[in-house]
């Protein structure tokens, strides 16, 4: 770990190296005696290389954004850094290229094809689709690939049993059509037989009136 006891301006201090960038930086801290002055054999007396409060050192540098493990002290810049390198590992481990048909099946594909998609009416044969196509032929080939040279080479999707569903659906329809048409009329004429039948009632209380003034 690169935090060691030393002396700035006379003080005790804690030297904090980042172990990636080199960065280096002093925060105060207790430790040793400073360094003498030369004795008679001309040694200097070295402080002690221990911190005795390493723990409000590291988290002095915590504060300041570093990061302390067990053999490591990196700066709030390199581990910011390393965070996001980090991140793009993860993505380009996860992301994997997009599986591409082989040759060969791109030729099983387009044979079965022949078979079960009627170019003249534009839709599959009976009630075959992209899906039962890549069922059939398996060997891990993907619906969105028969999709794919469906699409290209032969029309668009559907298939009989859809063209029938819509048959049943339009056929359904103009009956509905011939029932509402038949109710309108119907009503047509309870409207037109209520009118009549309001008009007769009139007739019949101007009769009435006129029999009661002859009375009178």
């Amino acid at each position: 770990m690169a935090i060691t006891a030393t002396y700035q301006n006379n003080k005790e201090q804690a030297s904090c190296v980042c172990d990636m960038c080199s960065t280096e930086i002093f925060i105060n801290c207790m430790h040793g005696p400073k360094p003498t002055t030369p004795n008679k054999r001309g040694n200097a007396t070295k402080p002690k290389d221990e911190i005795k409060n390493s723990k409000t050192v590291i988290q002095q540098l915590s504060k300041q954004g570093w990061k302390i493990y067990q053999k490591e002290v990196v700066c709030g810049t390199c581990f910011e850094k390393r965070g996001k390198e980090k991140k793009l590992n993860i993505k380009k481990s996860t992301v994997e290229p997009i599986r591409q048909p082989t040759r060969n099946q791109k030729r099983e594909i387009t044979l079965l094809l022949n078979d079960v998609y009627d170019v003249d009416k534009q839709h599959y044969k009976q009630a075959e689709t992209d899906h039962t196509v890549a069922e059939t032929l398996g060997d891990g080939i993907l619906w969105g690939w028969v999709s794919q040279i469906r699409e290209d080479v032969f029309g668009p999707d559907g298939n009989e049993a859809d063209m029938l569903t819509v048959g049943e659906a339009k056929l359904w329809m103009a009956r509905a059509d011939e029932h509402i048409t038949s109710f309108e009329e119907q009503i047509a004429n309870l409207q037109r037989t209520l009118v009549n039948i309001q008009a007769v009632r009139k007739d019949v209380n101007d009769l009435l009136e006129k029999m009661q003034k002859v009375v009178n």
